[in-house]
């Protein structure tokens, strides 16, 4: 089911408060496009009626996709979030399902493409990691902030950030990605079956670094 309480919060730009929507568990079944609107981030998007600034919540969420047997946790970073994670794994198995633990709104992106996009999100890790490297021997002055991978209007790419408001965006090459997972089929059978792991870029690091 999908589970919300509303809050009350105060404006960053007119300070004025106003009510918010706060999703403790979202299901794709039962909220019309949810998939769509959390990969293009207005899901999570919020409008002062007071002034109209648009500011973007970041919050615990359990997302809860039956179609694709995937169960996504944010968990933001902050005091406490080693525990709760402690204990969301420590909590009931669900057989058959892929889950993942996140940090942000952009890794729930991330996630929810790879779904939508049937693709295998620990494969694309390692080819965003891969694309990172290749980046930054090629163009060393772009200072990369972060890199996401999305699927928007049907495309897939990988969308890079510099730390000076650059913006590169490579479209998903299917050769790549099966030269990937190809290469790293048995270290991935490993993590088959881990309840909530970390599917970041650090996850990846550690893998090629085994490589």
């Amino acid at each position: 089911m999908s589970l919300s309480r509303k809050e009350t919060i105060a404006c960053p730009k007119c300070k004025k408060n106003f009510e918010v929507t706060i999703w403790n568990t979202v299901n794709t079944d039962l909220a019309e496009d949810v998939a769509g609107l959390i990969v293009t981030g207005k899901f999570f998007v919020e409008t002062c009626p007071h002034c109209g600034y648009h500011l973007t919540l970041n919050y615990p969420l359990l997302y809860q996709d039956l179609k694709h047997k995937a169960m996504v946790w944010i968990i933001p970073r902050g005091e406490g979030r080693e525990k709760k994670i402690a204990e969301i794994r420590g909590g009931l198995a669900v057989p058959e399902y892929t889950t993942r633990m996140v940090a942000g709104i952009d890794q729930l992106r991330e996630k929810v493409s790879s779904l939508e996009s049937g693709r295998d999100d620990r494969v694309l890790e390692l080819l965003k990691w891969s694309l990172v490297q290749n980046l930054q021997k090629q163009m060393p002055n772009f200072r990369l902030r972060e890199v996401l991978y999305l699927r928007l209007e049907g495309k897939e790419a990988f969308h890079f950030y510099s730390t000076e408001g650059g913006y590169l965006c490579g479209e998903l090459v299917e050769e790549q990605y099966q030269f990937i997972q190809n290469k790293f089929a048995g270290q991935l059978e490993k993590f088959d079956g881990l309840s909530y792991p970390e599917v970041d870029y650090l996850w990846a690091s550690a893998l090629w670094a085994n490589a």
